[in-house]
């Protein structure tokens, strides 16, 4: 085949670059039937010095006829070169961020490889390259610093720079897929759509039978099947039940991370068939998994103890997404509340979750005008969530059922305080997200609401229905307060750069 190459020398010693790589090109072309036509096109300060400008709109059209590129390098010494005393619109860099736009040349991959003859040349820590290291970094090069409005502005009398940095979620997203392409299988129990794709992620939905005790088991098994016949790579497993499986995707060739979300084992609603397998599957996960990310120090200490696995094991935290504050007066006439006049319980209607102490609590306290709403329900109706519906109506407690969007959002933005009564947790979403929100919180004293850090006044012991009811009367007694707590460890961001830095180095 023949391409048409256009070739940017540049300045420096991009010349001498250029020409070695068009040797490799042309013996590329000899050994495999291709031809190369090269077309040189002036960029930086060569171009500077022949045209004035360092890249012409004739040089982008050249590029753009092209196959590929090729370029070397561009600029010179800013001390001493004329070319840095021109407006900076004008510098030799300036070609460069001018062809990024033209040609839409978003994604820069740097491959980095430790070679070992070059390992005391590394200027990283022994401790740190270990075995070496074999990766590759891909920046985007479109948005950012290079191209933000830069401003000098005067206030108050002092004058200050201003050098935008601004990315949208499309430029982060196309970097994005050319790490991974990502495809979630989803139960069909839950889905109440028919969408194939979401931004860029691909989704697979499958059926599962909705029956507790095994539901999760036997979608984990479609599902690993399913992921061979896409030929995944890599499978994320999450969950200690779903662990069990574990092996048999190792067995299909696909490498294996496996998310810890706590031990479930411990959760009330179980009984002790159920249990015993909940243990084999957070067993067998902590033995066979590649990697293994639990979402709280409490679990990576725990099975730090019981399997001894501390090698591979990464602490990231569940996410928060940004608040949706908001008001809705028609959801809340209909549910009978006023703003900044209930207490709010958000979670689902199983035994751990305590929701039965939190309503003999209310029936306590001299509620005044203050309401106790809970949010929620229960995935299979049982003995525990027919009682708690029970208690809750026979006190005068409001219960919403499963909501979401503006109604859920409302109800965060403008309680006086969320409680979470639990005496398990991995580590509660909810009460991040009423941390985001920015409510004072109650919480039970278990290591998992601990690890958040929150102050004593905020915590009561477990179980203790009385020093739960005493808090709750302390924060209806107190005006309205909201709090700004640190929420950076929970930023999804941070969080998904945390689990692709684990997905890349399988």
């Amino acid at each position: 085949m023949k391409f048409r190459v256009g070739v940017i020398s540049g300045d420096g010693i991009g010349p001498e670059i250029v020409k070695e790589a068009k040797k490799v090109l042309d013996k590329v072309g000899s050994e495999f039937g291709h031809e190369f036509e090269y077309e040189e096109i002036l960029m930086g300060g060569c171009s500077i010095d022949a045209t004035g400008v360092p890249l012409t709109d004739e040089a982008i059209e050249a590029a753009k006829a092209s196959d590929a590129v090729l370029m070397g390098s561009i600029g010179g010494n800013t001390s001493t070169s004329p070319w840095y005393k021109l407006p900076p619109n004008l510098r030799p860099e300036a070609g460069l961020l001018k062809l990024r736009k033209a040609l839409n040349l978003f994604a820069n991959l740097r491959p980095a490889y430790l070679y070992e003859e070059l390992k005391e040349a590394c200027p990283l820590r022994g401790d740190i390259i270990g075995d070496g290291f074999d990766m590759m970094i891909m920046r985007e090069l479109t948005g950012g610093l290079y191209f933000g409005e830069r401003r000098t502005i005067e206030e108050n009398g002092v004058r200050k720079a201003i050098d935008t940095l601004t990315y949208d979620e499309n430029e982060i997203r196309r970097i994005a897929k050319r790490g991974f392409d990502i495809t979630i299988i989803r139960r069909s129990n839950y889905v109440h759509d028919d969408l194939k794709d979401w931004n860029g992620v691909k989704l697979i939905t499958i059926p599962s039978p909705k029956k507790k005790s095994f539901e999760a088991i036997i979608h984990t098994y479609r599902a690993i099947n399913e992921a061979r016949r896409q030929k995944a790579n890599i499978i994320h497993v999450h969950a200690i039940g779903n662990a069990l499986l574990v092996p048999y995707a190792k067995l299909l060739g696909m490498k294996v991370v496996f998310t810890h979300h706590g031990p479930d084992y411990d959760r009330d609603k179980w009984g002790r068939i159920a249990k015993i397998i909940l243990k084999l599957g957070e067993r067998i996960g902590c033995m066979f998994a590649d990697d293994v990310i639990v979402i709280s120090d409490v679990i990576r200490r725990l099975i730090a103890h019981k399997y001894n696995r501390t090698k591979k094991v990464h602490l990231i935290y569940n996410g928060v997404s940004e608040p949706d504050i908001c008001d809705y007066p028609e959801y809340f006439q209909e549910l009978g509340i006023e703003k900044g006049k209930y207490i709010l319980g958000m979670c689902r209607f199983v035994p751990e979750k305590n929701l039965h102490h939190l309503v003999e609590a209310y029936s306590k306290i001299d509620t005044a005008d203050c309401k106790l709403v809970l949010a929620g329900d229960t995935d299979f109706e049982d003995s525990y969530s027919l009682s708690l519906k029970k208690q809750a109506k026979e006190n005068g407690v409001i219960l919403t059922g499963f909501i979401k969007g503006r109604k859920l959002h409302s109800l965060l933005t403008n309680c006086r305080c969320y409680c979470l009564p639990s005496s398990h947790e991995g580590l509660p979403i909810a009460l991040l997200e009423a941390m985001s929100y920015g409510v004072k919180v109650v919480v039970s004293d278990i290591p998992a609401n601990k690890e958040v850090g929150l102050s004593d006044n905020s915590y009561f012991r477990c179980g203790n229905v009385d020093e739960l009811a005493s808090k709750l009367q302390n924060i209806i007694n107190s005006p309205l307060e909201h709090i700004k707590y640190d929420m950076n460890k929970y930023d999804w961001e941070r969080i998904a750069d945390e689990v692709a830095s684990v997905y890349k180095q399988l």
